[in-house]
């Protein structure tokens, strides 16, 4: 992802009509994904047959970690490949599916009950905190790194304890420093999807943007389903 900054802090958005282009292309790719990944996690947590087949065939999970991660590392390395249609748009739908596979695998552990519930304190959590990125005074794109870094510290700290002790509480912790964490993280893509802060993401990188904001969102998900999930695991 590049970040440009210019004169008064602004990159080269400067039609405001491009920015609102680029950021209707960023959310629809958005909410391509999330399709796309509620669909595949629906299948196996409400049909048995289809959770105890991902069960059974566990290599397909290794093998979908493996390929969002040699994804990711294409996307890193080879930057201008984001760029090129329709590769980009190729890289996007095999990290998108990649990673649904293993959303769904680890949301068929809890139960429908449960899944619903984080999907929906998420969604809620998405629109308020893509609101306030919007609104607010703050530029998260300059603050945020610091707060990230204290936080980092502290995840850090808690799975060690975590690890070594296994409190429930220390569970628990870890995992509502990842809730806030990732929140953090939606704000300041958020504002560099936005735009109008000191930096800003290039308008060709609409896939890049779209991924970000994706992974901040699923993580989110994941993190809420492990706090709710204390009580519903099957």
């Amino acid at each position: 992802m590049s970040l440009l900054g210019g004169e008064g802090g602004f990159s080269k958005f400067y039609d405001k009509e491009d920015r609102r282009n680029f950021v209707r292309k960023v959310y629809g790719i958005l909410g391509t994904q999330l399709l796309i990944t509620s669909i595949i996690t629906y299948i196996p947590v409400h049909n048995d047959n289809a959770r105890i087949w991902m069960h059974d065939h566990y290599g397909l999970m290794i093998a979908a970690m493996i390929g969002s991660i040699a994804i990711c590392c294409t996307m890193i390395c080879c930057i201008n490949l984001t760029r090129v249609v329709p590769i980009n748009y190729i890289l996007m739908l095999g990290f998108t599916v990649c990673e649904a596979y293993m959303v769904a695998g680890v949301a068929a552990r809890y139960s429908p009950d449960i899944v619903i519930q984080a999907a929906t304190m998420v969604a809620i959590m998405t629109i308020g905190l893509t609101l306030f990125a919007c609104f607010t005074s703050v530029d998260f794109v300059l603050v945020g790194p610091i707060l990230v870094f204290v936080l980092s510290m502290a995840v850090m700290m808690s799975m060690l304890f975590m690890f070594v002790f296994m409190f429930d509480k220390l569970r628990v912790f870890y995992c509502t420093l990842g809730v806030i964490f990732y929140s953090i993280y939606l704000i300041m893509d958020t504002q560099l999807i936005m735009g109008g802060k000191r930096y800003e993401v290039e308008i060709d990188d609409y896939i890049l943007g779209a991924i970000i904001l994706y992974t901040d969102v699923i993580m989110l998900f994941l993190y809420l389903l492990q706090l709710l999930g204390g009580r519903g695991n099957r």
